[in-house]
């Protein structure tokens, strides 16, 4: 039962301790543990993994409660490439989800929060955050099973109907949906989830800068609240106190602030393109550019391909080879040693580039390194 105790309680307590513990293996086994629960008037604590230990980890917040634990019903269904989504188990972890994306040569990627080690259902229902474009975990659930306290199953959404074929793909009901009743809630166990991915992009730019004057803090939010509402920015970037960013990295206890941010685009060949611009490129060697030079900023970042690898060193494509996901392309301004070109845009060494701002900023932030 060790194992199932708050990680931070302190030594000798017994306050959130466990009658038992029960690891169902399929439904019809949740099924079995609700209806006697709900017969004898026991209380259950579940869990996918139980490892959020600033919450108490997997301890009931009940004494004498039986816990629950769906670690074992680990099973990734299906994964659909086509419409990007997978079916899984509440025991599945982002780490597992990643893997088997990996090892099925999937081109698709999961939001994945802090920790890997966290029931990916477990954190959507509790309102989890990542830092892709689908970082707003429960805004990408789509369709649940549910085991009532009774012991029925439940399934929202178009699940509903049988044989659906749209249940993991539309996320509403005919009629009524009420998929929300099961988030943070105790009104039943939730056994599947459709969850939605990300396509995995042609090439990213992980950016990440670092600045010690807090009154930069407003004109920073201000300007990447901007390139988030116009669609540049299309994850959510993370900015905080004693945050220390580089790339693959984040450690805490520093001084100033750190910001963390990507762009996704499409690779694109400078063969034909580069032809189309006069203006002067250069060069700065292994796709790293240097942001920003005010007293205190700095700040850095990598164009990688969609496998985490460099580009390949080659012809160096101007900034007019930027495609744009929008199909449209309208003049931009960067960081100052960012553009790899004279003329306006984000861009590294080698041929694939990332998405390009998308507008120009209508203001200078200098203690960010921006310019108008």
């Amino acid at each position: 039962m060790r194992e199932y105790r708050d990680p931070y309680d302190f030594q000798g307590s017994d306050d959130y301790t466990a009658a038992a513990v029960v690891t169902p293996r399929s439904v019809e086994k949740v099924q079995a543990v609700l209806r006697t629960a709900h017969e004898l008037r026991v209380p259950l604590w579940t869990f996918g993994q139980g490892r959020n230990n600033a919450y108490g980890g997997s301890a009931p917040r009940v004494k004498g409660s039986i816990v629950v634990s769906l670690r074992e019903m680990n099973r990734v269904f299906e994964v659909n490439d086509e419409l990007a989504y997978a079916l899984i188990e509440p025991g599945v972890r982002f780490f597992d989800l990643h893997d088997h994306l990996r090892a099925g040569n999937h081109k698709l990627w999961a939001s994945i929060p802090d920790l890997g080690w966290g029931s990916v259902i477990g954190n959507t229902l509790e309102y989890g955050r990542g830092y892709t474009p689908n970082g707003e975990h429960p805004a990408t659930a789509c369709g649940l099973e549910v085991v009532l306290a009774n012991g029925e199953v439940l399934r929202t959404e178009m699940g509903g109907m049988s044989n659906s074929k749209t249940w993991n793909a539309y996320p509403w009901s005919f009629g009524p949906s009420h998929a929300g009743l099961f988030f943070q809630s105790n009104l039943g166990i939730v056994t599947k989830m459709g969850v939605w991915l990300m396509r995995q992009p042609e090439v990213y730019l992980s950016g990440f800068a670092h600045f010690l004057d807090d009154a930069a803090v407003g004109p920073l939010v201000d300007a990447v609240r901007e390139l988030m509402l116009d669609g540049t920015i299309r994850n959510l970037p993370l900015l905080g106190y004693g945050l220390n960013l580089g790339e693959g990295e984040a450690t805490f206890g520093g001084d100033g602030w750190g910001l963390r941010f990507a762009l996704y685009g499409r690779a694109a060949w400078s063969t034909r393109n580069t032809r189309s611009c006069g203006h002067r490129s250069r060069r700065f060697p292994a796709s790293r550019w240097a942001a920003g030079s005010s007293a205190g900023t700095s700040g850095a970042g990598v164009v990688r391909q969609s496998d985490g690898s460099l580009p390949p060193l080659g012809s160096d494509p101007c900034c007019s080879s930027l495609v744009a996901e929008r199909s449209t392309r309208t003049e931009v301004t960067s960081y100052p040693g960012f553009g790899g070109c004279d003329c306006t845009g984000f861009r590294g060494h080698g041929q694939p580039a990332p998405l390009p701002f998308p507008h120009r900023l209508s203001s200078p932030l200098p203690q960010f390194g921006l310019q108008a």
